[in-house]
């Protein structure tokens, strides 16, 4: 069983498939085929059982900080990997992070369409156009980009999963520019069950410069996130209700609704689904 995914034909979507056809990685969905129907692009992809991250944790009644460790450990293989490979995310949010499937805490990265290459030095590139929220400064204040940027953003997601609330959230789209730029967030907001090192961990990712921030392989080698065995009875002690992340989770979805778009063509070109007929020896996707 494949997950299709549509998408208008275009420099970003044609970007997208180069990135895919480059990756192989345990932690990112893979690409399967693609096929071209008139101005539009077929991805076929692995297809994840599971939900996003957000979604699977704030169903449960309470979840540990070792559950949220081990999610920050898969991502972080997946950001080596791709920052190995010379390419950055570039919209690293809870979205793109699924789970394989609804019963382990297994976890894939997917949506590489802002993915781009990014030099150590730094590579001018395009805002993705998604929620600011998980957006790097560098990224917002049309900065160059590094590796380091997904960093931040795993950051934010971090804190997300450890407090139920987003860091920089302002009242409006510009506060919370304005809260990204000067790194302004409160400590409050998380548990208070959560670890000394899970709160250090935080404060040693949300770096204004990019050089300041660690490297997904310096990440990895955070205290937060060894095996030991000290570590592990710490995150294991450390347990969260549920109810305020759900109450999250509610919110975020409905702001990816809303600067969600699908293109007239797409809705016009394809059903409910997708039915494959052999006409002329070529591959022809039809609507139905």
């Amino acid at each position: 069983m494949f997950a299709a995914k549509i998408v208008g034909k275009d420099d970003d979507s044609t970007q997208e498939l180069a990135v895919l056809r480059t990756l192989c990685h345990e932690r990112i969905v893979a690409l399967h085929k693609v096929y071209v129907y008139d101005e539009l692009y077929v991805f076929i992809m692995e297809k994840l059982q599971g939900m996003d991250v957000l979604t699977f944790l704030s169903q449960r009644h309470e979840y540990t900080e070792q559950m949220v460790a081990s999610i920050i450990t898969q991502i972080l293989d997946g950001l080596q990997y791709l920052h190995w490979r010379g390419m950055s995310h570039l919209d690293l949010q809870p979205d793109n992070v699924l789970l394989t499937s609804a019963r382990s805490l297994d976890v894939k990265l997917c949506d590489m369409g802002s993915a781009q290459r990014v030099s150590k030095l730094g590579t001018a590139v395009r805002c993705p156009r998604t929620l600011p929220a998980y957006t790097a400064p560098e990224i917002l204040n049309e900065e160059p980009a590094f590796p380091q940027s997904d960093i931040w953003s795993l950051g934010v997601l971090t804190y997300v999963l450890l407090s139920g609330v987003s860091p920089f959230s302002g009242k409006t789209d510009d506060e919370t520019r304005l809260n990204i730029t000067y790194v302004r967030y409160q400590f409050e907001p998380l548990y208070k069950e959560i670890s000394m090192e899970a709160t250090r961990f935080l404060m040693l990712l949300f770096k204004r410069c990019p050089g300041k921030r660690p490297s997904a392989e310096e990440t990895l080698e955070h205290r937060w996130l060894q095996p030991s065995e000290h570590m592990l009875k710490k995150r294991e002690r450390a347990s969260f209700f549920g109810n305020r992340l759900k109450e999250y989770t509610e919110e975020y979805h409905q702001q990816r609704r809303l600067v969600s778009t699908t293109p007239a063509n797409i809705l016009s070109s394809f059903g409910l689904g997708l039915s494959r007929s052999n006409s002329n020896q070529t591959d022809i996707f039809t609507a139905y």
